[in-house]
């Protein structure tokens, strides 16, 4: 990079460090200069982050030095949640923020503020798409056991609590351990976050929290299956009791998604009943949900869309099977097998019980396009396999399996 693109990125910085303190870090106000400065959210802004940041800490003194980071904090968490741009390139920028800021806030000198970037980088590594999945998790674990290390219940009632938010997200998305373990840890942390967070003084954090709660519940594994899911939808319904889709329409979606995936499991109930619910759910998830905004989320709400119309008892048999094919389609868009191996083969064996039970079209090309793509159902497991051991063996597979898997989309 040429010294005339360096100055171009260093006066970028000034101009949003500027920004943030005039503001008091207003996200209306930095959002539209990030916009503006797309062109510079990338991987080369990392290293002059460093440098620059680096060389006006060592200058400054310690309230200037404080100011600065306070200003690198800020700029962390706006990057972290901009909502444009490369997310991957975004995460990494608000990672190498964080990761400056401990060098100045250490647990020695600055315990509270080293325990607030440590709940920030618990965050930050759970949303992380670089690096290995598995890996992250782990990392975004351990920074929030940091954190609690520091916040009490009694001393720092709300950190401590968001902080055990993110610790069981991270816990619920965990790859590593025993599954059923790992949500009775999530659930455990929601329940915790739940002792400060009430509807009567903290009524947002405690609907997504409950939002929250009822996710774990959905994929609940020990406990009566049926009790859970109970406890997911009760939970699930509190959290829409306050989310909008005017106030806040990716915490309303993002219920409204586990609330379907809870009516399409429930065992509860009007079986057929259920499922209507849950084709309603999916489709008003989707009104914020989509592929160009939020694609996998919005891929998500296909797949799940899709076995609900496999499933469902309503309807015309022939109509529901192409409603269900055309929803797994659209998520195959989005689930690819080099990005998301373990979501694309869930769809593809949805997929296949789709043909396997389509009524329009040729029975016998159905049936063959259901056999092709059940293949992929007996990969599952391996798939998860090759996940936790990480990505070198996982590319080597990639690889061996390509050709058969173009062979056999020649057919489908």
């Amino acid at each position: 990079m040429n010294e005339q693109r360096i100055q171009e990125y260093e006066q970028f910085l000034i101009k949003i460090s500027q920004a943030i303190h005039s503001s008091k870090a207003n996200p209306e106000v930095i959002y539209p200069l990030l916009q503006a400065n797309l062109d510079k959210l990338d991987k080369n802004l990392i290293a002059i982050l460093q440098n620059w940041s680096a060389a006006r800490l060592l200058e400054a003194e310690s309230s200037a030095a404080i100011k600065i980071a306070w200003m690198l904090m800020e700029l962390s968490k706006l990057i972290q949640g901009f909502p444009l741009g490369s997310k991957e390139i975004n995460v990494e920028i608000s990672l190498a923020g964080y990761k400056i800021l401990l060098t100045v806030f250490t647990r020695d000198s600055d315990r509270e503020n080293w325990a607030v970037i440590q709940l920030n980088l618990g965050s930050t590594y759970r949303e992380r798409i670089s690096g290995n999945r598995t890996e992250n998790l782990e990392k975004a674990i351990a920074a929030c056991e940091m954190a609690l290390q520091v916040f009490t219940p009694e001393a720092h009632p709300i950190p401590w609590a968001m902080t055990h938010n993110n610790l069981s997200l991270a816990y619920s998305e965990r790859i590593f351990g025993n599954r059923a373990q790992n949500l009775e840890l999530a659930i455990a942390a929601l329940k915790k976050a739940l002792q400060v967070f009430t509807p009567e003084v903290h009524l947002i954090p405690w609907a997504q929290t409950q939002s929250n709660l009822g996710g774990v519940y959905c994929n609940r594994i020990l406990g009566s299956r049926a009790e859970n899911l109970e406890l997911a939808i009760a939970a699930l319904e509190k959290g829409l009791q306050v989310f909008t889709p005017e106030a806040h329409p990716i915490l309303w979606a993002m219920t409204q998604y586990n609330l379907g995936e809870a009516y399409k499991n429930r065992i509860s109930g009007d079986r057929a009943d259920n499922l209507e619910k849950a084709i309603a759910t999916c489709k008003m998830a989707l009104q914020v949900f989509t592929s160009e905004a939020l694609p996998i989320q919005w891929a998500m709400t296909q797949n799940n869309l899709g076995t609900a119309y496999i499933e469902r008892i309503y309807g015309d048999k022939g109509e529901n099977m192409e409603m269900a094919i055309a929803a797994c389609k659209m998520a195959l868009q989005v689930f690819t097998f080099e990005a998301l191996p373990i979501q694309w083969a869930m769809t593809q064996n949805n997929l296949g019980i789709a043909y396997g039970d389509r009524i329009w079209g040729d029975k016998s090309e159905n049936l063959e396009k259901r056999s092709l793509l059940t293949i992929w159902r007996c990969k599952f497991a391996l798939v998860k396999q090759i996940l936790l051991i990480g990505h070198k063996l996982r590319s080597i597979w990639v690889l061996t399996t390509a050709t058969e898997y173009a062979v056999i989309r020649q057919k489908i």
